[in-house]
């Protein structure tokens, strides 16, 4: 074969294999596009039944029969049903699921997908809609990868394994089962019976741990934490920020930082290299401090009416630099060598005080004895006692109604005392600077008082909004009319806003860092608002996508109140809604639609709520706001490429045959 024959060859090879590939491309893209229905039940009993690149739509259950595997690739599944909880999925048997870069969802309500009896089932890169509710029971396992679900409960010997999963409403673990997780967020987790969960690198915003489980957490951070009834949590380089202990249950924070810590009931804590800002101990089995570098604010305190009894602390030779205490209720607390920002003592608690300094004290019908100690503030009423020994400094001092004794060596010294109706004890005698009122202080505390009239008190929510940064907290009045709102003002310039409401009717207050301690909301003050937000037309980036790109969606929303949820709902070619929550930038929304096939049709419109529920919509007058993909460039120069090399090919193939054709004649 002569060598021009040869390159010939491989050109019409090469511009076929271009060709090929470039139509390739849009059979794929087409594939993704299929449309297949299936009437009546899917019923797979054996072997493997694949749904591979199609829009796959079942009128009826699914069942996945013993031994027999039900394979979803690159695909969207739909269970079409009339109504709420019609048809289900259910792998049992030993069968297997797998779905794999696929999306499960229902045309209409919701629907169980359950797994049992020695089933297995795999999700991997995947999204099951909030419609679909998975259950995995009686020793069955599930895997979920890299994948978004709403909700999963894993019970009865069963167990899990997540990696790279997201949660978005409940992970419910009972029974006697094991999960593991890592690099996972999920909404809520509750375990109970004597489970063990695992947690590794992972985000848990609300966790409820009960009966003998565990929950071993590592570089995790958890939120509004629970441990009840004999439940144990160990927490090593975490990051906790509500944690509540009851019920002869047990914690070990080793290395972790732990912004509120309540222990009550016989429970068991022990701290390892780690830091709390605020602790509330009451009947306390067992507290244990070990190697603590930092402890920020630590409270033995009563909330709501809730006290200590007989609560004994003691902690020496720690190195605290900032450091709360409030003992109540018979109390002993017996700090050394400590930095406190405030101590206050009440109800017949006694507090030592040994070589520390404290910014503010506050005694009531309690003692504090100080030996070479420095107070900033203090204050004693109510029957209090206060004792001074050694080389004490006390910069401010009120005392009413109570008793202060005077037995420091002759440095002590205090700057500014007031005493009124009150005993002093003179055994040496400090010296005092001058007696003055002693000025008043800013308040991080406020009390919300709410007088009763035709609003439930429990039915009463309490929103703390930040306007540059949105809702920073949100309470609920109890029925005793009280709600105590702890607010951590970071810039003191700052002015936030308060808005109590109940159903339609609210309360708005301005609230500077210097307001006062006590508010009272008197409900027959309260306005209604009937009025939804108001929400301006989106604009879309790129005004023209391709079928590679995400489209940036931003819309302007307000309200007279507060907007406190946006959401996009989008569709393509008339497939069900999807929900993107958009996110704030002052009355800026913006969410992104993800990138869709070329040629698809898509139609979206907002939905925005403001703290009353009131609800807006913008559908453009019903007709959506709509824009269609185009191709990208790529797959245009794959095609074009491809064209022009299959007429290369055939030119040179038609000029060979023309000259061979000449030279035999």
């Amino acid at each position: 074969m002569s060598l021009r024959s040869i390159t010939l060859a491989i050109i019409v090879i090469a511009a076929i294999f271009t060709f090929t590939f470039g139509m390739y491309m849009h059979v794929e893209k087409a594939a993704a596009l299929t449309e297949r229905i299936h009437e009546g039940d899917l019923i797979v009993k054996n072997g493997t039944f694949t749904i591979a690149d199609s829009n796959f739509t079942v009128n009826g259950n699914i069942y996945v029969m013993k031994d027999a595997v039900l394979v979803i690739e690159n695909s969207i599944l739909i269970v079409n049903q009339t109504e709420d909880l019609e048809h289900v999925i259910k792998v049992n048997e030993t069968a297997r699921i797998e779905i794999v870069n696929s999306n499960v969802c229902t045309s209409v309500g919701s629907i169980q997908m359950i797994i049992t009896d020695n089933a297995s089932a795999t999700i991997s890169s995947s999204k099951i809609s909030n419609d679909t509710m998975i259950e995995c029971r009686v020793n069955s396992t599930i895997t979920v990868s890299s994948s978004k679900i709403a909700s999963l409960t894993i019970a009865d010997n069963s167990t899990g394994m997540l990696n790279g999963a997201e949660i978005t409403e409940k992970l419910e673990i009972y029974g006697i089962c094991s999960v593991n997780m890592t690099s996972t967020h999920i909404a809520y987790i509750e375990v109970s019976g004597r489970c063990e969960v695992r947690a590794l690198n992972s985000y848990i915003n609300s966790t409820s741990v009960s009966g003998e489980s565990l929950l071993n957490a590592t570089a995790t951070i958890l939120n509004n934490v629970s441990i009840d009834n004999a439940a144990t949590l160990y927490a090593k380089g975490c990051s906790l920020n509500r944690t509540f202990v009851r019920g002869k249950s047990s914690c070990v924070f080793n290395s972790s930082q732990v912004e509120t810590l309540e222990a009550t009931g016989v429970s068991n804590v022990k701290l390892i290299k780690s830091h709390v800002n605020e602790a509330l101990l009451k009947v306390v089995g067992h507290f244990t401090v070990k190697n603590l570098p930092k402890m920020a604010k630590l409270w033995g305190s009563s909330i709501n009416g809730s006290i200590f009894y007989s609560l004994n602390i003691t902690l020496i030779n720690s190195t605290i630099s900032s450091y709360k205490v409030h003992a109540c209720e018979g109390s002993i607390v017996e700090i050394s060598n400590a930095d406190m920002d405030m101590l206050k003592a009440y109800s017949g608690s006694t507090v030592y005080l040994n070589f520390s300094r404290v910014d503010e004290a506050i005694v009531m019908s309690s003692i504090v004895k100080l030996m070479h100690s420095t107070i900033d503030k203090l204050e004693a009423k109510g029957s209090g006692r206060i004792h001074i020994y050694g080389e004490s400094i006390v910069n401010e001092m009120s005392v009413k109604d109570s008793c202060l004794t005077l037995d420091g060596e002759q440095s002590s010294k205090i700057k500014d005392l007031v005493i009124e109706n009150s005993t002093l004890i003179i055994a040496r005698m400090p010296s005092i600077d001058s007696i003055s009122k002693v000025s008043s202080f800013l308040f991080r505390q406020i009390t919300i008082s709410c007088m009763k009239e035709e609003v439930t008190f429990s039915n009463v929510n309490i929103t703390i909004i930040d306007e540059s940064l949105g809702t920073i907290a949100k309470y609920s009045v109890n029925e005793t009319g009280y709600a105590t709102v702890l607010l951590d003002f970071t810039d003191t310039s700052k002015t936030y806003v308060l808005i109590a409401h109940s159903g339609r009717s609210f309360i708005k207050l301005t609230l500077a860092f210097d307001c006062l301690h006590m508010i009272t909301l008197n409900f027959s003050q309260f306005s209604i608002d009937d009025s939804p937000p108001s929400i301006q037309a989106p604009s879309i980036e790129p005004m023209e996508p391709s079928d590679v790109q995400a489209v940036s969606v931003k819309v302007t929303v307000s309200d007279n109140l507060y907007v406190e949820k946006v959401c996009l709902f989008f569709r393509f070619d008339g497939s069900s809604w999807k929900c993107i929550e958009l996110k704030r930038a002052g009355d800026l929304f913006e969410g992104y639609i993800p990138s869709l096939p070329a040629g698809s049709k898509v139609e979206f419109y907002i939905v925005a709520y403001d703290i009353l529920g009131n609800k807006a919509v913008n559908d453009n007058d019903g007709k959506y706001f709509t824009y269609t993909v185009k191709y990208s460039s790529t797959s245009f120069h794959i095609s074009l490429i491809g064209i022009v090399l299959a007429l290369m090919a055939i030119a040179i193939v038609y000029v060979v045959w023309k000259k061979r054709n000449l030279l035999l004649r």
